[in-house]
């Protein structure tokens, strides 16, 4: 029942839809299902979201601003004094 409802939702919407879509789209059908049970489901079903795969830039825009060269200068703002007892 259940797996038969998350791949009809699944192929309604073209597998663009992950398991925390279709978790949502339960709950608005009125299934009330943990988003773990929903992920393991697809799992088992093979249904998977790859047509939107987020990409990492990796590290070398880091490396670039972050030369020793290049020190960022700070600046005091405000110094607080305390009064010493002698």
């Amino acid at each position: 029942m259940l797996e038969e409802t998350i791949q009809s939702i699944f192929d309604e919407h073209d597998g663009n839809y992950g398991y925390r879509r279709i978790q949502l789209e339960l709950r608005n059908r009125g299934v009330i299902v943990n988003h773990k049970k929903v992920q393991r489901i697809m799992r088992k079903l093979g249904a998977k979201d790859d047509k939107f795969i987020r990409k990492s830039r990796g590290i070398a825009h880091i490396k670039e601003r972050s030369q020793p060269w290049q020190r960022t200068e700070f600046t005091v703002v405000s110094i607080r004094r305390f009064p010493i007892k002698n």
